[in-house]
C-alpha cells in the first residue's frame, strides 16, 4: 500500500532564482573564512540554506546538484569544526592544535 503525503506548493521558480544569490554569498564567506569568525558561522548557515533550497525543485533529490549541495554543506561543517581553534576557559586563551610526535 502506497501512502502519499500532500506537499504544499512552493514558488519553485522564485526559489531557484534565490539559489544563485545564496551561492554568491557563500563564496564571499569562503573567501573571508580564515580571518573572520563571522564568516565561519555564515558559511555553515549559507551552505545549509543552499542545500535546502536545492531540494525545493528536486524533492526526491535525483539531480546531481542537490546531492553536491548536501555533500558540500556536510564537508564545510566538518571542516569548520576540525580546524577552528577551541577556546580554553580555564586559561582564557585559545588552544592550538597539538602536533603528533612519533617515537
Amino acid at each position: 500500500m502506497v501512502i502519499s503525503v500532500p506537499r504544499p506548493e512552493y514558488p519553485v521558480a522564485a526559489m531557484s532564482a534565490v539559489v544563485g544569490v545564496l551561492e554568491g554569498s557563500l563564496n564571499d564567506s569562503l573567501k573571508a573564512i580564515e580571518t573572520s569568525d563571522k564568516a565561519r558561522t555564515s558559511v555553515l548557515r549559507s551552505s545549509l540554506n543552499v542545500a535546502r533550497l536545492r531540494c525545493v525543485p528536486d524533492p526526491e533529490a535525483v539531480m546531481l546538484e542537490t546531492w553536491e549541495s548536501w555533500v558540500l554543506a556536510m564537508t564545510r561543517q566538518e571542516f569548520i569544526h576540525l580546524f577552528t581553534p577551541v577556546s580554553d576557559p580555564q586559561r582564557n586563551r585559545t588552544s592550538e592544535p597539538k602536533s603528533l610526535r612519533f617515537q
